[in-house]
């Protein structure tokens, strides 16, 4: 009986210690924050002030949340990425429906992020 109860303990122990040498591994890879791609960046930059051009001219806002969701965003700007996102899902409907106090609102903060980032204009 006391050598079943010691070879279930050292049994345990050693799936135990094969389970800690394995996950932890997998575990500080899924918490290590991405190294910065500048390229990637520099990548991002070009596309968002290409999608927003037609914005900055003539308030054009139809189809640009989709084409801002559709560029790969690095770290670096997944913020901006949000509330641009946000801005323009909330600006193209207000301006459907003529709704002025919602369109002045999410014009506010479109420029609040041009303040942020020049870059965008």
């Amino acid at each position: 009986m006391k050598l079943k109860f010691f070879l279930l303990i050292v049994f345990s122990l050693a799936i135990f210690l094969v389970g800690c040498s394995i996950f932890p591994a997998a575990d500080n890879q899924a918490s290590q924050k991405p190294a910065p791609s500048p390229e990637l960046e520099r990548q991002y930059e070009q596309q968002i002030k290409t999608v927003l051009a037609p914005f900055w001219l003539d308030q054009t806002v139809t189809g640009i949340r989709d084409q801002i969701l559709e560029i790969r965003t690095p770290a670096k700007y997944l913020d901006l990425h949000l509330s641009l996102v946000l801005a323009f899902e909330a600006l193209e409907p207000a301006q459907a429906q003529g709704d002025q106090s919602k369109i002045d609102s999410a014009l506010a903060q479109i420029n609040q992020l041009k303040q942020q980032y020049p870059w965008l204009e």
